[in-house]
């Protein structure tokens, strides 16, 4: 008997329970957290698939609809495989219902979690840090400044405290703006704005929770929003004062509220993820001793392309009606610099330094050792192919350059050159920052 799909659009909470159960650790499977979204004007929808009657895997989904598109977000996916029925049974369910956007996040070490579902209109990959709370003690945190940062609020006297209280909605969005304004004063990609509706909705809804730190005075000196299910909490948010930093707080913050999870018997505390390029949050997390899981976020158009187009320029239109009229009459020049190989120069040797043509896993391993060369392993998947050639020193990565062909290029919804036979482009070019100049 083949596995069967189902979509199962506001599904009751028997079902949600049923799925819950079977996802203890996944605090996106819950029946509060589909009351949240439903709360934030989202449709819960359960995607499941079915042995005979007897359900087998399934997680929830959250439909959107408006005038101009329609959105279908899928915040944690099981584990798959390509082959699945699953998957052409999405892409139905989708059409059936006339989803435009379809997001999907995946938290796994598996390959290609993800299979190509239409054109990908966004993507973000990185690595989520999990802690287990199955020993008999909350695990030590790894890094000596996290240790030093525990010892320091304890002498400064500061506490820990748990509420779903609404004063503390305003508590915790001040705090996280004040971390946001420091990582982007330290040229960190900072994106998004506190939301207090969401937090006033997803506490309402019994979804999550806030543990803050305060201060002897009663000021509130870090906070962390968590989202739970029965054995599994979720760092979705957080931030601190500049005094907060000063007294450790947010490492306190984390381990205490771990130890105070573990004791409730939570198995598995989420720090949340973090894109490699993000430096100052790698280390923040990885300094607990949590396990690191890659994650992939990506975003297909199931629309076709005139009605999307059309999206865009009736949003255009609405937002920047000025914009509409200088895409259809401005006409943009680009100059191309172009040299006939036979006739140049021959490159001067560099000692120590070799260049090498990059397979997909080899880009890939000196992405994740180097991270400011992230975005060169993305286009791999962006564009399906690879065109990278790397310059390396001793070993390490020191620039990448992509010698596009001319089939690849003809792969390229844009095309600014159209290379013929017997051309190729440089382009995609990123030295590493300490060996600019050299």
């Amino acid at each position: 008997m083949p596995l069967r799909f189902e979509m199962i659009v506001s599904p009751d909470e028997a079902l949600i329970h049923e799925l819950a159960g079977r996802e203890a650790e996944n605090p996106f499977i819950t029946p509060a957290f589909a009351r949240g979204q439903s709360l934030l004007g989202f449709t819960p929808c359960a995607l499941v698939l079915r042995l005979g009657d007897e359900l087998q895997q399934g997680c929830l989904a959250f439909m959107k609809k408006g005038r101009l598109s329609s959105s279908l977000d899928i915040r944690w996916l099981p584990e798959l495989p390509a082959e699945s029925p699953f998957w052409p049974g999405l892409v139905a369910a989708c059409k059936k219902l006339g989803i435009w956007d379809l997001t999907i996040c995946a938290v796994t070490a598996s390959n290609d979690p993800i299979p190509a579902l239409g054109p990908v209109t966004f993507r973000e990959s990185g690595t989520e840090y999990h802690l287990s709370l199955r020993g008999g003690s909350t695990p030590v945190p790894s890094s000596s400044n996290h240790r030093r940062s525990l010892t320091k609020a304890q002498k400064g006297g500061v506490t820990l405290h748990r509420t779903v209280a609404a004063e503390a909605v305003a508590a915790h969005t001040g705090l996280m703006e004040a971390s946001m304004d420091r990582r982007e004063a330290r040229g960190e990609n900072v994106a998004g704005s506190a939301q207090q509706r969401y937090y006033f909705q997803m506490v309402s809804a019994g979804a999550g929770e806030f543990f803050q730190v305060r201060h002897a005075d009663g000021t509130a000196l870090s906070s962390i929003f968590l989202l739970r299910s029965s054995a599994g909490a979720y760092y979705q948010s957080a931030g601190t004062s500049p005094q907060g930093m000063s007294l450790g707080a947010s490492p306190f913050l984390i381990w205490n509220t771990a130890d105070t999870l573990r004791k409730e018997g939570v198995t598995c505390f989420s720090l949340g993820g973090t894109t490699l390029d993000n430096t100052g949050l790698v280390r923040f997390k990885s300094g607990f001793g949590a396990a690191e899981v890659p994650f992939l976020s990506l975003g297909f158009g199931l629309a076709p392309a005139w009605k999307r187009k059309l999206r865009t320029a009736l949003r255009k239109l609405r937002t920047e009606p000025g914009s509409i009229l200088r895409e259809l009459f401005h006409v943009d020049t680009y100059m191309a610099y172009a040299s006939d190989l036979p006739m140049a120069p021959e490159a001067e040797a560099s000692p120590g330094l070799t260049v090498e043509k990059l397979d997909d896993q080899r880009l890939r391993d000196l992405c994740r050792a180097q991270p400011e060369f992230h975005r060169q392993a993305e286009r791999i998947d962006e564009f399906g192919y690879n065109d990278a050639w790397g310059v390396l020193q001793e070993g390490e990565l020191v620039h990448v350059s992509w010698l596009v062909t001319p089939d690849h290029d003809r792969l390229n919804p844009e095309r600014n050159i159209r290379l013929r036979d017997g051309e190729v482009e440089i382009t995609h070019c990123y030295t590493a920052a300490a060996h600019r100049g050299r």
